[in-house]
């Protein structure tokens, strides 16, 4: 029998709550992804590719390219949604030329990784427009965890998950790269998103 990764067994979870958020979760997003109307859509950290075929699904005229470090987890995306382009890139140097996206999305990674300013800057870097983000809220997902006795041996935290954000912590973590538009809850997770500073300081010059 083949092991479930761990967004694999979040996402075809059967448990009702658990549904109940994620759905709230996407709806949120995809609102969100409407307003701003992208041509062009770059997912970073796209793992095995289910924010992106929501996103196609949702709209079908983008032109959609998600990115993940781990091969395996590209292989799955790929077979699951042939309509979007994905390949195995880094997220501390994504291969794309300066301003190539109009929108860039990168959902549930940034708690992840060792350094999530490299990643910040590639990902600002790149957007000509918006940067949408998404992280755990805490202590929330803690909470909730808990309460599924899920990691109970963590106190609710997933092994992996280095970075720990509030609300207030994750604003002023952005703040330095984006101009905050909005951000939001769709309990248990954080949803944030701004306009390049870069490219509104060329709209607007001192």
């Amino acid at each position: 029998m083949i092991k479930k990764s761990y967004n694999e067994k979040k996402y075809s979870t059967r448990n009702p709550v658990k549904r109940y958020l994620l759905n709230m979760f996407y709806k949120k997003i995809l609102r969100v992804i409407y307003e701003i109307n992208p041509k062009n859509i770059l997912d970073v950290g796209c793992g095995e590719g289910y924010m992106s075929e929501r996103i196609f699904k949702q709209f079908p005229d983008s032109h959609i390219t998600g990115i993940d470090i781990n091969s395996e987890a590209i292989k799955i995306a790929k077979s699951r949604c042939s309509d979007v382009r994905f390949q195995v890139e880094d997220i501390y140097a994504i291969p794309f030329d300066t301003n190539s996206f109009d929108l860039v999305i990168c959902s549930e990674v940034l708690e992840h990784i060792k350094d999530p300013s490299i990643a910040l800057n590639e990902i600002s870097r790149v957007s000509s427009k918006r940067v949408l983000l998404t992280v755990p809220h805490e202590p929330w997902f803690w909470l909730l965890n808990l309460l599924s006795l899920n990691h109970l041996y963590t106190f609710g935290n997933v092994p992996d998950h280095i970075n720990h954000w509030t609300v207030k912590k994750f604003s002023n973590f952005i703040c330095s790269k984006l101009n905050i538009v909005e951000v939001k809850l769709s309990l248990p997770w954080i949803i944030a998103h701004g306009e390049n500073k870069k490219n509104t300081d060329d709209k607007y010059p001192k």
